[in-house]
């Protein structure tokens, strides 16, 4: 996944250069922090709920449908009338690719609501294919674009839209034909959720904002071209973070089944040897950083060193 989600940056950057990458960035930002504010924590619900109680999974994956896209058209709903009343939070952008990516919001909602009940019955197969289908698709379309000459910042665009859809889609596939599918929404259990979710979404509202809150808040102010310079920058180190997550993800069932203790001596183990493999690896792209910016990028990406540093 990090290998090809950098392919992905590498074509667009290379081929619309520091503007049309940090135009893309730009969108596909707005979508993806709105997403997360929007879910208000539901997501973690489903971990720990399907998990410890397998029995709620078909009405934990139908309340989930029922929620995400009226959490999500609200989320979708403030930022188009934000932009409406201060136009520089839009960046800049097309109308037409804003709204495009606001409308992709109720499914980037629902995603990891679905994803996480595959992972809590550790079904690991269908999500890593849907991980797996998000960046293949962007590098397999882009790609072919660049070759031919047709690749522009609404197709890079349309094409990411394209991939959440696809991978929702599977994940919505293995739901229903691993997990027993969709039970009907339960109000009771949509309180169950939220008052559980509200708990982490505190914390996952600052993650996201540290991740992604500073490209909207550049791009806005600053532009596309001083946007791109810094993405390409952040999509090297942001490659950093696809090994602890990918163990955080693979660990959590068996923690939330484990006992306290035992959930402690897992979780401090795997802590542990991820922060050492990390730091090896940030000190090497420190190091590389001239080459990882400018030699694969191209000149005109220069600025970026700094900023990856």
């Amino acid at each position: 996944v990090a290998v090809l989600s950098f392919g992905s940056v590498l074509i667009t950057a290379r081929v619309l250069g520091a503007s049309g990458r940090g135009s893309v960035a730009f969108l596909t930002t707005v979508a993806l922090l709105t997403s997360q504010l929007a879910t208000f924590g539901i997501f973690q619900a489903n971990a720990n709920f399907a998990a410890r109680e397998p029995h709620l999974t078909r009405a934990l994956a139908g309340t989930s449908l029922a929620l995400s896209p009226l959490f999500g058209t609200l989320g979708a709903g403030v930022v188009a009338l934000l932009v409406a009343i201060f136009p520089a939070v839009g960046g800049g952008s097309d109308p037409e690719l804003i709204a495009l990516v606001l409308a992709t919001i109720p499914v980037l909602v629902l995603a990891p609501c679905l994803d996480q009940l595959l992972r809590a019955h550790y079904v690991f197969a269908l999500s890593n294919a849907a991980w797996l289908l998000q960046p293949l698709t962007n590098i397999v379309v882009n790609g072919a674009l660049a070759v031919v000459g047709a690749l522009t910042v609404g197709s890079a665009v349309a094409t990411w839209v394209a991939s959440v859809l696809v991978a929702t889609v599977v994940l919505a596939w293995g739901v229903a034909s691993r997990l027993g599918g969709f039970g009907g929404f339960d109000a009771g259990l949509a309180r169950r959720m939220l008052r559980f979710g509200i708990k982490a979404y505190a914390g996952r509202v600052m993650l996201l904002g540290n991740f992604r809150l500073d490209q909207w808040i550049l791009g806005g102010i600053a532009g596309p071209r001083e946007l791109g310079l810094y993405s390409v920058a952040v999509a090297w180190m942001e490659a950093l973070f696809f090994l602890p997550t990918a163990l955080a993800l693979v660990q959590r069932p068996d923690l939330v089944r484990a006992s306290w203790r035992e959930a402690e001596r897992q979780g401090s183990l795997v802590f542990r040897g991820a922060v050492l493999i990390t730091f090896i690896l940030a000190v090497g792209m420190v190091a590389l950083a001239p080459f990882l910016c400018v030699t694969l990028f191209g000149e005109s990406f220069r600025d970026s060193v700094g900023m990856q540093r």
